[in-house]
């Protein structure tokens, strides 16, 4: 085999068809809705909802449950929106380190 034939070998093809399928789906949506873009550069607008919008998803929050520990992430977000003045969830849990090590439970 040629070094060009294995530079331009699709090894996801092989070993992730998944990921390629999903590729090939998101190259076909891209020439869809985006031609004007890539033709003229044109910014897109759209109006209507497209196929993304799934009425039967499952309705979900990132606000963890209060039985959970909150990450360090979510903590110093809700800090942060509250010295900006907007709304935050004021429920937010102390920082415990015991809860990060595998010795001694929370």
């Amino acid at each position: 085999m040629k070094i060009k034939d294995i530079l331009n070998e699709s090894i996801e093809d092989m070993y992730n068809p998944e990921a390629a399928t999903i590729a090939d789906q998101n190259r076909e949506y891209y020439k869809e809705y985006f031609e004007s873009f890539f033709q003229f550069g044109d910014t897109p607008v759209f109006t209507e909802h497209t196929n993304f919008d799934d009425p039967d998803a499952e309705d979900w929050s990132a606000k963890p449950s209060t039985e959970d520990i909150q990450s360090a992430g979510y903590r110093g977000q809700q800090s942060a929106l509250e010295k900006a003045g907007v709304p935050f969830d004021d429920n937010v849990q102390d920082y415990n380190p015991r809860a990060y090590t595998y010795d001694s439970p929370a």
